[in-house]
């Protein structure tokens, strides 16, 4: 990939003590700027900060374009008055099989096996705190700015590090944490296949081409889907369609 600029993650060609040639990748993201993520593991708090659904739903749809293995972790749910969130969560994202921890506890987080994980998410959720827990590293940790309730950015770029998966060797990356992501360039009639918890019921509606928004007939609308997921899924739609128009 010639005229292409390294980014973390890349697999490359070197002679003469220099970067000759960017190999092809796997996948490329922006935000975090990493290529060739096998897994991507998406971190928020239950609390403090708490959890902007809204960039976790995109950011699920980003692996999913960029065929990533995918996991939800949950942190601080040691923290008093979260039994009702965490259940709120667990409901919606069940598809996913959310884990949700306390990394004060010690929690002895175990990652599947895959040659480049990112961990990624806001800040203030306990990124770099996990990262430690499961490497060698000793990576800087933050709370939360006392005035907006929000993470203090602790990490300002990407670093792989070296972690052991049982027999083998693997890489986690921690990453900057960020707080807004643009809505993925998506088909609006591919939009519904990002969702697992709508897959039993795709090919129900009354009619093919359904695109689970105001149809009649729909088994999507009317089925047992999460309502905040679903409502949610509307809204991207909408912004989908709105930007084919420009």
């Amino acid at each position: 990939m010639q005229g292409v600029s390294p980014m973390a993650g890349d697999r490359v060609e070197v002679g003469e003590g220099r970067i000759e040639q960017v190999l092809p990748r796997k996948n490329e993201f922006v935000r975090p700027a990493v290529a060739n993520v096998d897994r991507l593991v998406l971190m928020f708090a239950v609390v403090s900060p708490s959890p902007d659904v809204g960039l976790l739903d995109r950011m699920l749809l980003y692996a999913h374009t960029q065929d990533c293995m995918v996991n939800i972790v949950f942190n601080k749910c040691d923290l008093p008055g979260t039994t009702e969130t965490v259940d709120k969560l667990q409901k919606a994202y069940a598809a996913f099989q959310p884990l949700f921890i306390s990394l004060l506890d010690k929690h002895d987080f175990q990652l599947p096996a895959s040659d480049l994980a990112v961990v990624c998410g806001p800040s203030g959720v306990g990124k770099s705190t996990l990262i430690n827990a499961i490497t060698d590293a000793e990576m800087e940790t933050g709370g939360l700015a006392a005035k907006t309730d929000r993470g203090k950015h602790t990490t300002r770029h990407v670093e792989l590090l070296p972690i052991k998966q049982g027999i083998r060797q693997g890489y986690i990356a921690d990453t900057p944490g960020f707080s807004l992501l643009d809505t993925p360039c998506i088909p609006p009639e591919d939009l519904a296949g990002c969702y697992p918890e709508f897959a039993p019921l795709l090919g129900c509606c009354r009619f093919d081409n359904c695109l689970h928004d105001a149809e009649p007939g729909c088994a999507v609308k009317n089925g047992d889907v999460p309502p905040g997921r679903y409502r949610r899924y509307l809204e991207i739609l909408k912004e989908i369609r709105e930007n084919e128009q420009y």
